[in-house]
């Protein structure tokens, strides 16, 4: 399941984050990621894990993956964080046509649960790596806390070589 994951650029400088909709602090990670992207677009790949806390949060989790399936994760995501990550179903698809997700597809992707097992390894990964709560954020594979995440990217970025560095 470590293919066609939710990511974002193809930079030298990887930045994880294990995350939950329905989680405050993602939000703010979320927000922190749209930033971080604007400021180094070339530097940097964003990655998205998802770590559900409920099981209502599972469900939110199997629709992100569902809009991954459509090319269109990111701005589901987006939607999922501003409207503070739960919801009924209702609520997940007019968040998938607010985010442009093709609705019978969308659909029959959550009504089977397609995604489900992809959802499960990124939870059981998590643990296996430590993970114990949300959000947690890795740079370059070191757990970095996500207060300080601009920080360690910045630092990140500074180490790069220098024809790396340029800002775009």
């Amino acid at each position: 399941y470590e293919t066609n994951r939710p990511s974002r650029g193809s930079g030298p400088i990887v930045v994880r984050t294990y995350s939950d909709f329905s989680c405050n602090h993602c939000a703010e990670v979320a927000t922190i990621f749209n930033q971080l992207f604007v400021k180094y677009p070339t530097q940097l790949t964003l990655e998205f894990r998802y770590v559900p806390l409920t099981k209502a949060s599972m469900i939110v989790d199997v629709a992100a993956e569902c809009s991954q399936q459509q090319g269109r994760f990111w701005e589901y995501h987006d939607q999922l964080f501003q409207h503070g990550g739960v919801g009924s179903l209702t609520d997940l698809f007019a968040w998938a046509d607010a985010a442009g997700l093709e609705p019978v597809g969308f659909a029959d992707c959550l009504e089977q649960q397609a995604t489900l097992p992809i959802v499960q390894y990124d939870t059981a990964a998590a643990f296996q790596r430590g993970v114990d709560g949300t959000p947690t954020v890795f740079v370059n594979g070191t757990e970095v806390p996500w207060p300080t995440l601009v920080t360690a990217v910045d630092q990140a970025v500074t180490q790069l070589p220098a024809n790396s560095q340029r800002l775009s």
